[in-house]
């Protein structure tokens, strides 16, 4: 059969879970050794958790790896940044973003979407993620003569509509949606607004409530982290994109702003 590892950092409560006594021990917690927390069958594909416990944490890694590789056939981490892939992760959220726009009585397909900054590798990937479902795309930089093959290609593939614009207040005139894809602090005023909001990269959390981040999985209703349907459509030899595991039983369980559930499904 098939199979893969995800690798994942250890919470206090499963520590607990697995050795009640051990774990108690002050500085003794810091030995406890990688270990095996769960395997799942993904219909004929088996992906394992694998946890990682605090202390000593890059030794740690390194053996669980090590580990894995021979016993498994692919290794993955989100957390640790191991084969992670930020396309499949940004695919998941541009169609969490579907769901979330939605439920506030707005849709991609009908309304105007902002990315702030356009330019950027985050922003590239929303743009190329929106193009089947968006009606009209803005495309917020400074950077403009680099995104023109953008704005022909929307055209000419898609019939999506789509403008450069380097001015976050002319922008903000026509943002309906808005992915905040860059670091960059001259892109506030965009980021104050109420708007439905993604944000893929950001300096400071925008004070206001329409924004999330992050998202849960699930697979027959089992909640996971992302990179389990990664590891499942590599390994499956399919696209990497998340339709791709949403076609074979994957589902967008919730929608999170960090830790904290805006919309369970």
């Amino acid at each position: 059969m098939n199979s893969f590892a995800v690798i994942e950092r250890a919470k206090n409560d499963e520590i607990i879970e697995k050795y009640p006594s051990f774990s108690r021990i002050g500085f003794v917690n810091k030995l406890i050794q990688p270990y095996k927390s769960e395997e799942m069958l993904f219909n004929n594909i088996l992906g394992v958790n694998i946890k990682i416990p605090e202390g000593f944490e890059k030794l740690k890694i390194k053996r669980a790896y090590n580990t894995a590789v021979r016993k498994y056939n692919r290794v993955f981490s989100r957390e640790y940044d191991i084969d992670f892939n930020k396309f499949f992760y940004h695919s998941c959220l541009i169609r969490a973003l579907d769901f979330y726009t939605i439920s506030l009585g707005c849709d991609i397909r009908l309304n105007e979407v902002v990315i702030a900054d356009a330019a950027t590798p985050e922003g590239k990937d929303a743009f190329f993620l929106l193009l089947p479902i968006a009606r009209r795309i803005v495309l917020l930089t400074e950077k403009k003569k680099e995104l023109l093959f953008n704005v022909e290609y929307a055209i000419s593939k898609y019939g999506t509509s789509a403008a450069i614009i380097e001015d976050p207040v002319k922008a903000a005139e026509r943002a309906d949606i808005i992915i905040l894809s860059s670091k960059n602090d001259n892109y506030r005023y965009i980021a104050e607004l109420k708007r439905p909001m993604l944000i893929l990269e950001y300096i400071v959390p925008p004070k206001h409530s329409y924004w999330f981040n992050d998202v849960d999985i699930a697979f027959d209703d089992k909640k996971m982290d992302i990179i389990f349907a990664q590891g499942y459509v590599e390994l499956k030899q399919k696209k990497i994109i998340w339709s791709s595991a949403e076609d074979d039983g994957f589902k967008i369980k919730n929608i999170k702003r960090y830790d904290d559930i805006l919309i369970e499904r």
